[in-house]
């Protein structure tokens, strides 16, 4: 299950339209240090990072626990990639010192690849092109803010679905993107671009990862426009509170209750923030991590 590829990133505005809201900035620079909040955490985790701050106002939420209780916990492809990812979480958070980017961005990997999932941390190649743990295309990986050198994708073999010729696809060794601590790196500094183009909350920067950041910019945009969004609000009720709407600004979850984002995006945040929860801690939440299998990467992913 491979989340679609990252959307091109466009280059960040003046200005992003979002009004001041509850959720707070994201940080542009580390600076504390790192500590265990609670007993059984399985990677250091920075009470004192704003991002994290965000995303501990959002545990208690009703949605959030329901995906915790009703996916997460019962899942497992979550069981096999902390099985699996726990012995190289060193390795990764090494890669995001110096972001303000804080370790738990980590289970992003969960929820776009397969790389921590089939045996031998197999290096995943998505349908569309995108390679490796965080699931870049070429060109957003190759872009200056990430940095990482890719190569053409290697064609394994050829089959035909309904007439059509389809092409199957390994990456080639020498692609960055499929290299876990350099991959790891660029995916740092792009959340590190998207945690400061949308500091209001650093769900809309989940968003972005997934949707684009221009997507999420253009529905902020349409927040503080009373005529647009008057257009998206159907309900008389809704109309009503139009100017409270405003007032509050607009984060994830406003753009959940108000249907703005695609189904795909708004789900994948929810994934990725109840999926951190438990996989900071899974002690907490009852989880046992199974035994795992540490093999070294292969260049492809057996369906």
């Amino acid at each position: 299950m491979t989340v679609g590829p990252n959307p091109q990133p466009q280059p960040a505005p003046t200005t992003t339209g979002t009004q001041p809201g509850t959720r707070p900035p994201a940080p542009t620079t580390g600076g504390s240090q790192p500590e265990d909040p609670e007993s059984g955490a399985i990677l250091p985790i920075d009470l004192s990072n704003k991002i994290t701050k965000a995303f501990e106002l959002d545990r208690t939420n009703d949605a959030i626990q329901d995906r915790i209780n009703n996916k997460w916990k019962k899942s497992y492809r979550f069981l096999s990639f902390l099985s699996k990812a726990g012995p190289k979480f060193s390795e990764m958070i090494e890669q995001l010192k110096g972001t303000g980017v804080p370790n738990e961005m980590i289970f992003i990997t969960l929820i776009e690849s397969n790389y921590f999932v089939c045996p031998g941390f197999p290096v995943a190649v998505s349908p569309v092109g995108a390679v490796g743990p965080w699931q870049f295309m070429p060109k957003t990986a190759e872009w200056d803010v990430i940095g990482l050198k890719t190569k053409p994708l290697i064609v394994t073999g050829t089959h035909t679905v309904k007439g059509k010729v389809v092409h199957s696809y390994r990456a080639d060794t020498d692609d960055e993107r499929g290299d876990l601590a350099k991959s790891t790196a660029g995916g740092g500094r792009m959340f590190q671009y998207l945690f400061d183009m949308f500091p209001s909350d650093p769900k809309l920067a989940l968003m972005a990862y997934n949707w684009g950041p221009h997507q999420v910019d253009r529905v902020l945009d349409c927040g503080n426009d009373a005529t647009c969004l008057k257009k998206r609000l159907t309900a008389k009720s809704m109309q009503g509170r139009l100017s409270e709407i405003q007032a509050a600004g607009f984060d994830y979850w406003t753009v959940r209750d108000l249907n703005m984002a695609p189904k795909e995006t708004i789900e994948y945040v929810l994934d990725f923030v109840s999926a951190q929860f438990i996989g900071r801690n899974p002690q907490r939440y009852g989880v046992t991590i199974p035994d795992g299998d540490y093999t070294p990467a292969q260049l492809g992913c057996p369906k």
